[in-house]
This record gives C-alpha cells, structure tokens and sequence, in this order.
C-alpha cells in the first residue's frame, strides 16, 4: 500500500466503499473532520508521553507481581529490605504518599515554569516553539516518566495494609524517585537548550527537508504536471469543508480513475498546504461520461483530506518552509532587530535550495493525475521576502547573507530555480537604497555581478553594477533621503 494512503486511512480516511455523508451546506460550519482534535493531540504530544507513562505502570505492576509472589530466589532481597529499609507497613505507606506529593508539586512547578520559558522563546520567533517542544520525543519521555511515577506512587499507596508491605513496590518507587531528580536537571538544560534559535531552525530545516523528500517520492513522482487531454468534457469538484489540504489520496482517486470507460484524468486545483474555503474548486475531471464523473467526484472529495492545523510530519513541506520565513521576518524586521536568528534562517533556506534544486527529479507517473507543485514557489518567495524586509531594519549583513546565498548557487540550480532567482535578485536591488554602503554589502553585488556575467545574464549583471556604483557613491555622504535607524 502506498505511504500516502495508508496514512489516509490512518488518519480517519475512511474505506473506499463507504458511504459519504451529504454535502454540507454553507451555513454548516463544520470544520476539518471529525475527531481531528484528538489525532493532532495524539501525534503531537499525547501518545508518546502516554506510552511512556504507561510503561512506568507497567513496571510496577511487575514488581508488584513480585511482592505478592514473593518467588523463593528473592527473598533474601525481600528479607534484607523488610529489615532494613521499609521496617513497617505504616511507614512505608506514609513513604509513598510523600514520594508523590512530591514528585507530583516539583513537576507542576518545574513544567509551569518552563512553559512560561517556551513562552517568551515563541513570542520573538514563532508559535512553531510549541509544536517543536511537543513533537520531541525525550521530552514526551520527561512527561510521561514523572506522570507514571506520581500515578504509581499514588496506587502502590493504596495496596498497603498491615499484612502487606510492598517492599519491592517501595524500592522501586525510591529508585525512581532518584532518576527523577536527576532527569530535573536534564530536563531543564533540554529545554533551554530546545529555545536556542540554531536548534529551533535547524529543528525547522531537518523536518522540512524529510517532508519534502516524502513528497517527492510519494505524490510528485507519481503525477503529472501539466494536463494531457485536450478538448474533453470536464467536471469540476468544489469543496464543501474549510481547512488545510493535509492528504491527498492517489491511490484511490487513480482506482475510480481506472474504473472509468475511456481516456480520462483528474487535474488537481490544491496542493499539500493548500488553504481550502466553502466552495473553492477542489479538481477538474476530464473525460469522463457523467456518471462515472460522479463516481470520481465522491472519491476525490473523500481522498482529499483537510484539517485545521498545518503540520509537517507528513508531507507538507511548505510549511516548514513558512516557518522559517516567519522566524526570518520577525528577526529581520524593526520590531527585533536579531540578525543573528535572520541569518541563521537565511543559512538554512539556502541550504534547502542546494538540496532539492540541484538535482532534476524524474517523474515517473503511474497515475492519471496531474498535481501542481509549488514547492519552488513557497521556497523563492520566502528569499525574496526576507530581502524585501531587510530595507525596514536596514541589516546590511542578512541583505549581504541573501545575495551571496543566491550567487554561490546560481550555476548548480536548475534552470527553473535559476531564473527565479535572478528574478528574486533584480526585485530586491531597490531595496539597498535603504541600506547603508558597508563593505560587505559591496562585496556581495560585486561577486554577484561577476556570477552573473559568467552565467549570460548580461542585462541583470548590468543592473547590479549600476547598484554597486550608486552604493559606492554613497560612501562620505549625507543624503536626505537616508536616515540610520
């Protein structure tokens, strides 16, 4: 089965033969699907740190096995514990309430406190902090571990009475109790350190760049670009959801596709990350007879998935591309004034770009499906906006960082990337009137110049030596037009 559709069908896609409900009227406002809360919920945070937890319990089940069998091999153990350690069944009751008041107090306190930490990082970069934060496995593992300790600490309170002394039960809760403490001081150096702005963009570029290369191998591949059918009848396929295009099912929609008598095929309206209103167009359905268009039709519409929230665990690439564009802007702009997480953010989009547009990827359609990528466009249009707000805080390094990141891959992209990227560059030139006439800004446009006419773009190469006279004519003057902030 195809990655992308099994994940359908995990996520609540439904089977193929099921029954769609009605169309939703407009004034349904019914949005995503349902259940969608408790899915995102579950992939978020929940499951791995219930599986944790859980475990935790597990264990002490175990040992509470052991204190109930007292099995003949460990009761020297048992006897030597019973002696020692927990003397009395009334202590080691009182032990155990204690042990998870405690544990239960710190980490309230401990978790509120970071929270507020999380908090202030998510407000000068981006609200993806949060998502990074839960998403990460070891601190699933930190919840669910202090979790399962003050719930187990709380049930083996309630198996002690005057016959029983759980002193394995105890021992283990002791014991845990000890590794919590540490797992205090690695938790609180985990999440600082998850705050830094390198981990949270390199977080942003790693998920990105593993989406992107999900999407590729599983929808890019195996659909087409541009429609082949000419002059067919076509069906169109309206939305009667609002959300994000999270899934697409291809398998699917290329079995009703095979079930149709003659050439037909589905183009595409959206792709993943698409924001989809009530009533935009979802697809167009060429060739197809009527009714076998309204077989396609109900197909599509459950095959494509919409939700609430973005998110890249799956395919949608552009997203982590969003993210870093918005951390880019903020850090750019005159409301932060932080190069330091700008540039960061422009180190990795640069590094997206020698990364995916280097190579030509080979379609290789099994499908009659035409899809429409626009992943190059998501990717262009975050440089460019980054170069763009440059002029507002007039951080010459970032707008520096941006030209040379384009220069230095101008003759490995593709041609597509290629011309995009000129383009970018030529947009963004009148933006350097804001900038004032550093050195290492010169030295960009000079490099680019070179760059560009090595390439054959004679015209743009021109156009970026006309800046680098008009910024080196600049240097020792006042102008009234240019005003440091």
């Amino acid at each position: 089965m195809d990655p992308d559709r099994s994940a359908t069908h995990r996520h609540g896609g439904g089977s193929r033969t099921a029954a769609r409900p009605p169309r939703a009227g407009p004034h349904d406002v019914r949005r995503g699907e349902r259940g969608e809360a408790l899915r995102l919920a579950m992939s978020e945070f929940l499951t791995g740190a219930t599986l944790f937890a859980l475990g935790v319990l597990v264990l002490g089940a175990l040992v509470h096995v052991l204190d109930r069998t007292r099995p003949s091999p460990l009761e020297p153990l048992r006897t030597w514990l019973t002696h020692s350690v927990f003397t009395e069944a009334e202590a080691t009751a009182s032990l155990l309430q204690n042990i998870s008041a405690t544990v239960i107090t710190v980490a309230s306190i401990t978790f509120s406190l970071m929270l507020v930490a999380i908090q202030q990082s998510a407000s000068s970069l981006t609200g993806q902090v949060f998502d990074q934060f839960m998403r990460r496995r070891t601190n699933q593992f930190y919840f669910g571990f202090f979790v399962g300790l003050g719930a187990y600490s709380l049930l083996q309170t309630t198996t002690v009475h005057e016959g029983f002394n759980p002193v394995f039960g105890a021992g283990l809760t002791v014991a845990m109790s000890v590794v919590a403490v540490a797992l205090l001081l690695v938790l609180v150096y985990a999440a600082v350190n998850q705050m830094r702005p390198v981990v949270i963009i390199e977080a942003m570029h790693d998920r990105l760049i593993e989406a992107r290369l999900r999407q590729l191998r599983w929808i890019v591949t195996r659909t087409h670009r541009a429609p082949r059918l000419e002059g067919v009848p076509e069906t169109a396929v309206t939305s009667d959801r609002t959300g994000f295009v999270l899934r697409i099912d291809l398998d699917a929609i290329q079995e009703a596709l095979a079930g149709v008598p003659g050439p037909c095929e589905v183009v595409l309206e959206v792709c993943i990350g698409s924001y989809v209103a009530y009533g935009d167009p979802l697809a167009r359905i060429r060739g197809a007879d009527p009714g076998g268009a309204e077989r396609v039709r109900v197909v599509i519409e459950r095959g494509i998935r919409l939700e609430r929230q973005r998110n890249i665990d799956a395919v949608d690439a552009s997203f982590g591309l969003e993210q870093l564009e918005t951390v880019g802007w903020t850090s750019t702009s005159g409301a932060q004034h932080n190069p330091q997480a700008a540039r960061l953010v422009v180190a990795a989009l640069r590094d997206v770009l020698a990364r995916l547009a280097v190579e030509v990827h080979e379609d290789h359609p099994d499908t009659d499906i035409v899809y429409p990528d626009d992943f190059s466009v998501v990717l262009m249009n975050a440089i460019e906006s980054l170069a763009v707000v440059t002029a507002d805080s007039q951080q010459h390094q970032v707008a520096a960082d941006i030209i040379l990141a384009l220069d230095s891959l101008l003759e490995r992209v593709t041609a597509d990337y290629r011309e995009r990227s000129v383009d970018v560059l030529m947009r963004t030139l009148p933006a350097l009137a804001s900038h004032p006439p550093t050195l290492r800004l010169e030295s960009a446009l000079t490099r680019l110049q070179a760059t560009l006419e090595r390439i054959g773009e004679g015209d743009a190469a021109q156009a970026t030596g006309t800046a680098v006279d008009r910024l080196r004519g600049r240097i020792g003057r006042v102008e009234a037009d240019y005003t440091p902030r």
